[in-house]
């Protein structure tokens, strides 16, 4: 039996951030997430070739890596939720 998947909730933050994106690149970049990385994050949220673990965060928090961006997120086990709540620039995020 295969244990069940997570939920994937968007914050207003993350949304607004994915609104950012230059119009060329967001239509591309929303469906490479929607179709590749949420179904990644519903199976398996906490490892990952592009996850990472973000250290010293409060609560944890976890970064999926998209070329020069990262998809933040949050992971609420009992529930089984993951959170997102930014998509930003990697150099600009920390």
């Amino acid at each position: 039996m295969q244990p069940s998947a997570y939920r994937i909730f968007e914050t207003s933050t993350y949304r607004t951030d994915l609104d950012g994106i230059p119009g060329s690149h967001r239509e591309k970049m929303l469906e490479k997430i929607r179709s590749g990385i949420y179904p990644i994050l519903r199976h398996q949220p906490y490892f990952g070739t592009h996850i990472k673990k973000l250290r010293d965060q409060v609560p944890e928090t976890w970064r999926f890596r998209v070329g020069k961006r990262g998809l933040f997120y949050q992971i609420e086990p009992k529930e089984k939720v993951v959170v997102l709540i930014a998509f930003d620039r990697r150099r600009d995020a920390y």
